[in-house]
């Protein structure tokens, strides 16, 4: 079985609340899915910066540098992308934007 370790980087809590919970649960069902039909074992990582612009880059850093996480799913903002993206630069990761 294949695994791969995936970071959330999804504000649960704040003013993007409701934006992050329903973006958590749409991912949480994807890897789910995945497991079943491919069976791919992903281990996601959840963090929540509760909307606040300062936490996205540090707990992107914490994910990526002690879970040796190299995909993430978050950053339903531009802001908070535009945080993040210099981290997944540094580290070559990849982020994949959950909302459209």
């Amino acid at each position: 079985m294949h695994k791969v370790d995936v970071g959330l980087v999804l504000s649960t809590t704040g003013p993007y609340g409701a934006l992050g919970r329903n973006a958590l649960a749409g991912a949480q069902m994807a890897i789910n899915d995945l497991g079943a039909e491919k069976g791919v074992q992903i281990n996601a990582h959840h963090v929540d910066p509760q909307g606040r612009p300062e936490l996205y880059r540090s707990m992107t850093a914490d994910l990526l540098a002690r879970r040796d996480v190299r995909h993430l799913v978050g950053g339903i903002t531009s802001w908070s992308r535009k945080d993040m993206i210099p981290v997944l630069e540094r580290y070559g990761a990849l982020l994949w934007y959950p909302c459209r």
